[in-house]
């Protein structure tokens, strides 16, 4: 492995884990808020833990990225090879908090709509995501048309 590679997806894995802490805890910070409850710091310990998890899993997908394999496929492919993992990451952490006091099973009933919100927001991120992807290759597709009309008298030659 070189140790360029693995640096550079460190990096993206930690940042990308972190923001989507931040905005996990803004989330959940808010759902506490309406229901008039305050977050318990075990909550906070899970919610960090679930994030270092699912920054090893980023780390590993930004690794694939640079892979021969993954090089001729779209990114949409790469996602969906990981998303089963990190579905278990957020439902294994969605039914543990959502636990009741005293419970020592989860209850099973709210899995699906966890499940669902978990769908739907990593469908966001997809469309999202192709959007960013398109407009680069559009602009990297805008910017070699203009260099060939520039250099077109060299190729006449």
């Amino acid at each position: 492995m070189d140790e360029k590679k693995m640096l550079i997806a460190l990096k993206k894995s930690i940042s990308r884990a972190a923001i989507l802490f931040s905005l996990t805890a803004l989330f959940i910070g808010i759902i506490y808020t309406f229901e008039g409850a305050s977050i318990q710091a075990v909550v906070l310990i899970k919610l960090w833990i679930t994030f270092l998890v699912a920054g090893i899993l980023i780390f590993f997908r930004v690794l694939t990225d640079s892979s021969k394999w993954a090089m001729g496929k779209p990114f949409i492919v790469k996602n969906l090879i990981f998303m089963p993992l990190f579905l278990l990451v957020a439902l294994i952490f969605a039914m543990d908090v959502s636990r009741e006091e005293g419970q020592v099973i989860p209850d099973f009933t709210k899995l699906p709509v966890y499940a669902g919100i978990f769908l739907l927001c990593f469908t966001i991120v997809q469309i999202i995501g192709y959007f960013r992807m398109k407009a680069k290759t559009d602009l990297m597709n805008d910017a070699l048309l203009e260099f060939r009309k520039e250099h077109k008298w060299d190729e006449e030659e």
